[in-house]
Formats: C-alpha cells, sequence, structure tokens
C-alpha cells in the first residue's frame, strides 16, 4: 500500500554513479550497465538525472535490498526523512536489489522511478 495517493503526471529519471573512496569507476560503471552485475564493496551515488515536475516538490526514497546475505538487515519502506536530491548508499549485500524515487506533490506522488541494483561479490 502505497502511503501517497499516485497520480503520475510528470517524468523523473532515476540514475547512479558507482564510486570508490569518493572517485567515480567508470569501468564498474560501464560493467553495471552492461552485465547488469555491482561490485561489493562500492559506494553509489543515486540522483534524479531527469524530471519535468514544476517546483517545489518533495522527494522520498525506498531502497530495497534481499538476499541471504541481508537477513535481519532487510529494508524495503518508504524513507520518512526525503527531501533530498541526491542519495549514498555502499554494495553491503549480495543479491538483487533496488532502490526508487518518489516525486511528491501536493500529498500526492505525481512521478517516480527504479533502478535495479544487482550486487554479486566477485
Amino acid at each position: 500500500m502505497d502511503p501517497f495517493p499516485v497520480d503520475i503526471r510528470y517524468r523523473a529519471k532515476l540514475d547512479y554513479e558507482v564510486m570508490q573512496n569518493n572517485v567515480m569507476q567508470w569501468r564498474f560503471m560501464q560493467l553495471a550497465r552492461r552485465d547488469r552485475r555491482l561490485p561489493f564493496g562500492y559506494r553509489l551515488r543515486f540522483f534524479l538525472r531527469e524530471c519535468n515536475v514544476p517546483e517545489p516538490y518533495n522527494v522520498r526514497w525506498k531502497v530495497k535490498n534481499r538476499g541471504h546475505a541481508a537477513r535481519g538487515k532487510e529494508r524495503g519502506g518508504l524513507e520518512v526523512d526525503g527531501g533530498n536530491r541526491e542519495k549514498y548508499e555502499n554494495t553491503n549485500f549480495e543479491g538483487d536489489h533496488y532502490v526508487e524515487i518518489y516525486l511528491i506533490k501536493n500529498g500526492v506522488c505525481v512521478a517516480r522511478d527504479r533502478a535495479e541494483v544487482p550486487i554479486v561479490v566477485a
């Protein structure tokens, strides 16, 4: 069940970068795009690449980690402390995860997008 009414009227495009020691790792970015597998132990910067929602709006994030390594540390709810247009996460758990961004305007979700984040231990 969505905590906000949903009426998708606008476009949002979520994207991410793979980083190590705050430096973007182009090789792993290309691997992630081609093979759809990210290395374990890296930092990810998620951001809103495109958006046509008129200001003002609020940003909320959902991070869903799945797999045996995430047991007991599961996540998946809509984060209450939204508002930031960037979100940093780490590739700590092997498995098929995802991150979603929700754009809320006047109490209604008017745009959203999702990025698949499959992580594998090399």
